[in-house]
């Protein structure tokens, strides 16, 4: 009996609250879509204006501090991604000496003909450092080396490297460019000879040609960079004697990339 009592009383409050709500009170589907909707266009107007407020402190900032920002016009529901840091850029012209103590056995010489520049690297330990760049001129012809007197500067690669067979003195050397100026001096202090022996099949017409070399440009500085040598590669006087002085010897080697060398990972 007590549990029927109890039902009773559940039964009576429930009908109750029942007759408190008015028919038709309840909202039907439509109304809860069009709710919604309403409630979206709302976020995407509050969306719209902070966006214009970003692009507005983007530009304050690019005011005040000079750095680019990426003003994009962005699609409904799109993100607006910050803008990509720019990659430095170094002048190539110019020479640029990153480490000045180096232990001379341990460093090469990369020539890029892309790029017009003598790259010294040292190989200290797992790591391959950057320890200066020059501007170089080279053959005037394009291409490799296939024979004396084509006008090309030959090429090698990391495998088969060539090699400074000889460092002279050659600040007295003259040389005559058949262009009028006659027999003038034009080597700068220093003739690095180079053995191109490894660097070609044996018996190649180019594997026994002694004449390349790495030089200076006495008369011939406004060649630097670009191409315009009978073969060699030539940088300007003050940066051979400094190639000189601080990386080079006989015996390292040195690897002359073609134009359409692809970096490798210590280039990059």
């Amino acid at each position: 009996m007590k549990r029927i009592f109890t039902l009773c009383v559940l039964c009576a409050s429930l009908l109750t609250v029942t007759a408190q709500v008015p028919l038709g009170s309840y909202p039907d589907k439509d109304s809860i879509i069009s709710a919604q909707e309403a409630q979206i266009r709302e976020l995407r107007q509050e969306r719209d204006k902070l966006r214009h407020e970003v692009d507005k402190l983007r530009q304050v900032i690019a005011t005040l501090t000079g750095v680019k920002t990426d003003t994009v016009v962005a699609k409904k529901d799109t993100v607006v991604a910050p803008a990509a840091p720019e990659k430095p850029t170094v002048d190539l012209t110019v020479s640029h000496i990153y480490r000045r103590e180096v232990v001379r056995k341990n460093c090469f010489i990369v020539i890029t003909k892309a790029n017009f520049t003598l790259s010294v690297y040292e190989v200290v330990g797992r790591d391959t450092l950057l320890a200066a760049t020059f501007p170089i001129c080279y053959g005037r012809n394009k291409g490799n080396k296939t024979r004396s007197g084509d006008g090309c500067t030959p090429e090698c690669t990391m495998a088969h490297p060539f090699t400074i067979k000889q460092i002279q003195n050659s600040s007295h050397w003259p040389h005559d460019f058949k262009d009028g100026r006659g027999s003038i001096l034009a080597y700068g202090p220093w003739f690095m000879r180079l053995d191109l022996s490894q660097g070609y099949p044996k018996g190649h017409p180019v594997a026994g040609n002694t004449s390349i070399g790495i030089h200076g440009s006495t008369n011939n500085e406004s060649s630097v960079p670009g191409q315009g040598s009978e073969g060699c590669v030539r940088l300007r006087d003050k940066d051979v004697a400094t190639l000189h002085d601080l990386y080079a010897q006989e015996g390292q080697k040195v690897i002359i990339f073609p134009v359409d060398h692809k970096p490798l990972s210590f280039e990059k």
